[in-house]
């Protein structure tokens, strides 16, 4: 078994421990009734339940480590020929290995917001997104073309060319943008950094993948 997801396997059975643990003692670790479960744009929580009636709020992170284990044996089998995740087979296992670490990562926030409801959720949020961002930028720069992980679009997924600068840009970006968002929790700037953030990242380099296709197709390369 690859290292990378033994080690997922590993995460998401220790998430069930835990979650299962602070479920099993929630009267005496969980000193809110009702607590929140929701929280609005502004950090604020904004939908409550009764403590007895956490449990499914609670699991939800180990649940999805779990499903999000088991699609990385799914997803090289329905990828079609010539946009295989399994051309790079250990790239692949990292990076859904990251996806499973953020998941884990989110639902620890959220239950030590239930153990000290003075926290602030959103300062962390974008703690654990930024960080997940340098991480993933780190190597989607060398990412295969594939139709599950990185920007597709319809002109990276139609030209290797494409993708490929497509991506090396986006690497920079979620790097930056990551180091961005660890300064800003830091300094306890959430909101407006974080929906920038999501922005740049993700509308600059669709932008960007057009732009080049355009131009590629304008030269004749493609």
């Amino acid at each position: 078994m690859n290292r990378w997801l033994l080690v997922s396997w590993t995460l998401t059975g220790l998430a069930f421990l835990a979650q299962g643990y602070l479920y099993l003692f929630r009267h005496e670790l969980i000193a809110l009734d009702p607590v929140p479960v929701h929280w609005n744009i502004h950090g604020q929580p904004d939908h409550y339940v009764p403590r007895d009636d956490l449990f499914w709020y609670i699991m939800l992170s180990p649940l999805s480590m779990l499903v999000m284990t088991l699609l990385t044996y799914v997803l090289p089998w329905l990828s079609p020929k010539h946009f295989e995740v399994d051309l790079n087979r250990q790239l692949y296992y990292y990076v859904m290995f990251l996806v499973v670490l953020m998941m884990g990562a989110l639902g620890g926030v959220i239950s030590l917001v239930y153990l000290r409801p003075e926290m602030n959720f959103l300062r962390w949020l974008l703690g654990v997104f930024s960080v997940f961002f340098i991480l993933l930028g780190n190597v989607l720069g060398k990412m295969p073309r594939n139709f599950w992980i990185g920007v597709r679009t319809p002109w990276t997924l139609a030209n290797q060319t494409v993708w490929t600068k497509t991506h090396r840009l986006s690497a920079w970006m979620f790097v930056l943008a990551g180091c961005v968002g660890v300064a800003a929790a830091l300094l306890d700037l959430t909101y407006w950094v974080f929906l920038g953030i999501i922005i740049v990242s993700v509308l600059i380099p669709i932008i960007y993948s057009l732009v080049v296709y355009k131009r590629m197709q304008a030269a004749g390369q493609l």
